[in-house]
């Protein structure tokens, strides 16, 4: 069984907006090319069709076919773990804000002494509450003032997550591909049996060997 001239495995690539052509679904003009890795194949493409999975698969793999998957995974991993920790440092500091917002409440309050003392009665209530809770949750970063924290945020969204980001972007840039359906991939294959085919007879007719030669033909009898 002879060899697919071409394996079902294609990049992404993007021309110049001049350079666009019609996509090979829809037929509206687009600059998004995909190209097997081999450059036997190639055809334009919308990118919305790319996250459809009756046209294709997104994997991830080398050129050797080396599947990547599980790097992806840790590096996906690694951001989740970022955004964990923002969301710990975020909700620290909203609580700090109420803590604050109450505390400003109480110092303006015009009650009576026998209600400030049972508005602290209620207090002592609600820290102790507050206090289980936080004993409960993690304890990291609890007692960093609200400018800390904003800085801590403003670090972790700005250095590590953008770090991570990029290092994801990077990473699909180099190994994310695209497998086409099998319908889509057989046509393909056809397609290029078909220009292969032309090209052949073309060369044939080019150099006289696409019909037979007429040189041995025998002679015709005399009249």
């Amino acid at each position: 069984m002879s060899t697919a001239p071409f394996k079902n495995l294609y990049k992404k690539r993007k021309v110049q907006a001049t350079q666009s052509k019609s996509c090979l679904i829809c037929y509206k003009p687009t600059d998004t090319v995909l190209i097997t890795l081999n450059s036997k194949d190639w055809f334009y493409v919308c990118d919305v069709h790319l996250s459809d999975s009756n046209f294709c698969d997104v994997v991830y793999m080398d050129d050797s076919n080396n599947d990547k998957m599980k790097d992806l995974e840790k590096l996906v991993n690694d951001e989740n773990a970022i955004l964990k920790k923002i969301k710990h440092f975020e909700t620290l500091k909203e609580q700090k804000n109420n803590q604050f917002n109450k505390f400003k409440s109480y110092l303006w309050s015009n009650k009576k002494d026998d209600d400030k003392d049972s508005k602290g009665k209620d207090d002592g209530k609600g820290k102790d509450k507050e206090k289980d809770s936080g004993a409960a949750s993690t304890a990291k970063g609890s007692d960093m003032t609200i400018a800390e924290l904003n800085t801590k945020i403003k670090e972790l969204n700005n250095k590590d997550l953008k770090a991570a980001k990029d290092e994801i972007a990077n990473f699909s840039k180099t190994f994310r591909k695209y497998r086409l359906s099998t319908v889509f991939y057989k046509n393909r294959l056809m397609l290029d049996y078909k220009k292969q085919k032309r090209i052949e007879q073309q060369k044939k007719l080019q150099d006289g060997t696409l019909f037979p030669s007429i040189d041995d033909l025998p002679s015709l009898p005399a009249k």
